[in-house]
């Protein structure tokens, strides 16, 4: 090994430096080595931009000084996979443990990459629970350490009920370990490899409610990015849960991210070919195509590339094509390969860009049943006719209970009854028709123009117009602060420029679309109008802000600063300065006309959600994963408030036009109504079921909204807290802007595409 004076370290021996993978006095010497040599910091900076290539340069012989199978720690090996060191793996309860105050361990249930699993008991509330305990050989690299920390983090901005709750973490002793939710079941991996293939409509049940786990996570900001059977369990009931979100990471780029450049995280069978490449930047598109995988295994009863070495199955991903399903068995449809060739598309850029968008494809292919039974290992592949209890009871579903004989009187008897019984239904539905059709049109007084006919449907309570996008789900949507217009994403990358103002009030007025606006090469998640009506603001995935003239449909700017997803962007006063904020939990200052950075705002400690500048353009309020609301003062560059009290994630936050409130939504599924000058809450306001998307003051401060994923919006009235009206859109359609129009109407945008106009009381 190099001394401090002497010649440079190896590219090999760097690499093995940075992944954490020398014994202590090696890595004392490199890393004193580097602290000297300005080269050998640069060099390490750059180790490992193209982990695959290192891998095919370590395979193709010299004297390599780090294997494949030494990174097991990161490229984790199959569960079926003998590890190394596995007859050493830690089985006896640690001392720390065994006299803990609060939790009594029961016994051992696993051991993986980065922990040992034991079941145990809280000592006061008798709930069962799983401690999982980081592997002692690996307590001395503070990279293992500094991971296992941020499983921790990661898993405590979830809950979800298709993923393991994480209850409580600590250190006892020389130990670190968190506390999980104790899950009945057996995992995915071990219910094929014992019981063979799935039936078509179970497999599909599972991976819907994989992806619906792996959206909620996507919206807090994470990716899994280790999605394999191994790490799915399946419940007694049949819920699905995903574990393990020990490779999670917040997606961004600043230094909270502990993948090291250059190590493949994931699984061998199951990894995106982008994440083998590069694992720093796997989006959530990576646990889409492991998702796909995962699927194929449940359908083909093996992994698509089941043969070779992992870095022959790395070249596969990256190369091959699985055995089509076909040729194994004869009862997927065809609609369904093509949806698992797009979920395992090669291109990140083909395939669903959401699982939300992968959980309503496999939908039809439930054959109509919210839970498809799961077949016993001696039913055939296809054959439904039976369901699994993994309490190990199979029950027929053409078997049921014996019904009691009627005599003959008792026979006419029931027959009259029931003729009695479908009269008085059919005069009660066409009473029901009638009172539905004289409601329904009492509801749509001529206020506008002839309603859009792709919009169909009846009308909420408190609806009196509405307007189709006609882009399908919409994705995000923000209205101008006359409500006159509004910018719409959909599905792709385009932004949607629409008058939703009512019709007839000026002359020349047509309601509808009147651009596109196109250029991000991720989807937009921030959008704002400039005071001018002229202008516009969008950030987006592909980490730009950029700088819009509405009249010329034409771009003008693009800003380039942020490092990971910009969520929020706004105008800040009459001029074209504007702020921004996204997952890399910064918050930026810009002269958006010029393209320059004017200042960063430091303080949030994760995503940041939402970013709003208020009417006087003298202050801006951000919302934040870290549960804090923060207002920062323009003018002095610097923050002026950070409010705390929110349970979960901020997700959005506006001030009040005096600059002396602050109305919130959080996914703890509460708004508030912050008082500035002390920063306390004012009023904690409670409607909604579901995570709030989107709040809005009135120009007199005196009425608020929320729009929540539930479908509702609530009218708050903002000095008492008194929920003065809810409206609820058709088929519970989540709310994803709101906004006060000043013709005295509510003017909203749902994910089902549809503007709705409500009245007020």
């Amino acid at each position: 090994m190099h001394d401090v004076h002497g010649a440079h370290p190896s590219l090999d021996e760097l690499t093995a430096f940075d992944r954490g993978l020398l014994q202590p006095s090696e890595r004392d010497v490199i890393e004193r080595h580097i602290a000297a040599c300005e080269d050998c910091c640069h060099r390490l900076e750059s180790v490992g931009d193209d982990s695959l290539v290192t891998l095919l340069r370590w395979s193709a012989g010299g004297e390599p000084r780090l294997k494949l199978e030494d990174t097991c720690d990161v490229l984790t090996a199959d569960a079926s996979t003998p590890r190394k060191d596995d007859s050493k793996l830690e089985t006896a309860i640690p001392a720390e443990l065994i006299d803990h105050p609060r939790y009594r361990v029961l016994g051992l249930l696993g051991s993986g990459g980065m922990g040992v699993v034991f079941k145990a008991e809280h000592r006061l509330m008798r709930r069962t629970v799983a401690l999982k305990v980081i592997h002692e050989r690996l307590i001395e690299r503070a990279d293992a350490v500094e991971r296992f920390r941020q499983e921790l983090r990661a898993a405590a901005y979830l809950c979800h009920p298709n993923i393991v709750a994480a209850y409580d973490a600590e250190q006892a002793g020389d130990i670190h370990f968190h506390v999980m939710e104790f899950v009945e079941g057996t995992n995915l991996d071990h219910l094929v490899r014992t019981r063979g293939p799935l039936p078509v409509a179970s497999a599909c049940h599972i991976a819907r409610q994989v992806a619906l786990g792996l959206q909620h996570a996507f919206e807090r900001g994470m990716v899994h990015r280790d999605i394999k059977p191994a790490n799915v369990l399946v419940t007694p009931a049949g819920g699905v849960k995903v574990l393990d979100f020990g490779l999670a990471r917040f997606v961004r780029e600043s230094g909270g991210s502990l993948t090291v450049p250059g190590a493949v995280v994931g699984t061998p069978d199951y990894v995106a070919p982008e994440q083998a490449l590069d694992s720093r930047q796997a989006d959530i598109r990576a646990d889409i195509y492991s998702l796909g995988c995962t699927l194929y295994f449940l359908l083909a009863g093996r992994p698509p590339y089941p043969d070779g070495s992992a870095l022959q199955k790395l070249l596969a991903h990256q190369q091959g094509r699985p055995r089509p399903l076909s040729e194994i068995r004869d009862d997927v449809p065809r609609q369904l390969v093509r949806v698992l060739d797009r979920m395992m598309a090669a291109d990140p850029a083909k395939r669903y860009p959401t699982p939300a968008e992968v959980a309503a494809a496999l939908v039809p292919f439930l054959n109509g049943q919210t839970n498809p039974p799961l077949p016993l290992s001696a039913a055939p592949v296809g054959d439904d006719r039976t369901s699994l209890d993994f309490t190990g009871l199979a029950k027929a579903e053409t078997a049921g209970p014996q019904r009691p004989q009627r005599g003959r009187a008792a026979n006419a008897i029931h027959i009259l009854m029931t003729v009695v019984a479908g009269i008085l239904v059919l005069v009660a539905v066409g009473t029901g028709v009638h009172w539905w059709h004289v409601r329904t049109q009492e509801k749509k007084p001529n206020l506008l123009a002839p309603l859009d006919e792709r919009a169909g449907g009846p009308y909420a309570d408190g609806e009196v117009d509405r307007l189709d996008a006609r882009s399908g789900k919409l994705t995000r949507a923000l209205f101008s602060p006359d409500a006159r217009l509004a910018l719409v994403v959909g599905s792709d990358f385009d932004i949607h420029l629409w008058n939703v103002g009512p019709r007839g009030k000026a002359p020349g007025w047509k309601q509808g679309e009147t651009a596109v606006l196109r250029g991000h090469t991720g989807r937009p998640m921030g959008l704002a109008f400039a005071r001018d009506g002229r202008h516009a603001l969008s950030g987006g995935m592909d980490k730009t802000v950029r700088l819009w003239d509405l009249n010329e449909r034409r771009l003008l700017r693009t800003m380039e600063e942020h490092t990971s997803w910009v969520r929020g962007v706004d105008f800040v006063g009459e001029d074209l300065r504007a702020v921004s904020a996204g997952n890399d939990g910064r918050v930026l200052f810009w002269d958006a006309r010029a393209g320059t950075l004017l200042h960063e705002f430091p303080g949030h400690e994760a995503v940041v959600y939402s970013i709003s500048a208020s009417r006087s353009g003298r202050f801006a309020v951000s919302a934040s994963m870290d549960r804090t609301v923060r207002v920062w003062d323009i003018a002095k560059l610097r923050q002026d408030h950070c409010l705390r009290g929110h349970e979960d994630s901020v997700t959005c936050a506006v001030l009040s036009g005096d600059d002396r409130h602050v109305l919130s939504g959080s996914a703890d599924s509460t708004a508030i109504y912050w008082d500035l000058e002390s920063e306390k809450p004012l009023h904690v306001l409670r409607g909604h079921t579901q995570g709030l998307v989107t709040v809005a003051i009135s120009d007199d401060n005196r009425l608020g909204l929320s729009g929540s994923l539930d479908g509702v919006i609530c009218l708050w009235d903002l000095k008492t807290g008194a929920e003065l009206r809810r409206y609820t859109t058709p088929g519970g359609a989540g709310i994803r802007s709101v906004v006060f129009s000043r013709d005295l109407w509510i003017i909203s945008a749902a994910d089902d595409g549809v503007f709705r106009f409500w009245i007020l009381p």
